[in-house]
C-alpha cells in the first residue's frame, strides 16, 4: 500500500509538471501572442512575398501559393484550430492593447476561413480584354519599341507564356494560345 502511494505522488507530481508546461498556461498575454506569432509565421510559408508589399522579393518568395483543393482544406483545418485555440483566451483576461489586438485579429482570421469555405479561391479571374497584358514603351523610342516587340514575339514562339501560366497555375488565356500557334 504504501508503495501504491508513492507511485501515485510520483504519478500526480509528474502530471502536474507536464501540465504546467502545456501551451494552455501562461497569461492569456502570452497565449494570445503566441498564438498569433505562431498563425503568422505559418502563414507567410503558406504565401510568400505576404509580409512586404513594399519591398523587393526575397529569397522565400519563390512561388506562388499553392491553391488546389488540397491545400485550401488543409488551410481551413489550421485556421479552424487557431480559431478554436482563439476562443480558449478570454479578452477581458487581456492587456490593453492585446484587447485590440484580439478584436482585430479574430475577424481578420474568421474572414480568411470565410474565405476558404466559401471556395473564394475558385472565383475565376477571366479578363474582359482579348490581350490581358501590354507593355508600354515611351513616343519617340524606336529601337527600344522594336526590341521589346522582337522579344514578346519571341515570348509567342516558344511558348513561354503559356508555360508560364501552367508553372504559376494560371488559367490558359485564349490570346497566349492564340499568339503562340501563330508563330510556332
Amino acid at each position: 500500500m504504501k508503495r501504491l502511494c508513492i507511485a501515485l505522488l510520483l504519478t500526480s507530481a509528474l502530471v502536474g509538471q507536464v501540465h504546467a508546461g502545456s501551451p494552455d498556461q501562461g497569461s492569456a498575454d502570452e497565449r494570445f501572442e503566441n498564438l498569433y506569432k505562431s498563425e503568422w509565421t505559418w502563414r507567410q510559408q503558406q504565401f510568400p512575398g505576404l509580409d512586404n508589399e513594399d519591398r523587393e522579393a526575397a529569397d522565400k518568395d519563390d512561388r506562388l501559393p499553392a491553391v488546389d483543393a488540397k491545400a485550401q482544406a488543409a488551410r481551413l483545418a489550421y485556421w479552424d484550430d487557431v480559431l478554436k485555440k482563439l476562443a480558449s483566451i478570454k479578452p477581458d483576461e487581456l492587456s490593453p492593447g492585446n484587447k485590440v489586438n484580439y478584436a482585430v485579429y479574430k475577424p481578420q482570421l474568421e474572414n480568411l476561413a470565410a474565405g476558404v469555405r466559401f471556395r473564394d479561391y475558385e472565383m475565376p479571374l477571366n479578363s474582359i480584354l482579348v490581350q490581358p497584358w501590354g507593355i508600354a514603351v515611351k513616343q519617340g523610342e524606336k529601337a527600344f519599341a522594336d526590341f521589346v516587340s522582337k522579344a514578346v514575339t519571341e515570348w509567342h514562339k516558344t511558348g513561354a507564356i503559356t508555360a508560364l501560366e501552367k508553372k504559376w497555375n494560371i488559367k490558359p488565356t485564349k490570346f497566349a494560345e492564340e499568339m503562340t500557334a501563330k508563330y510556332k
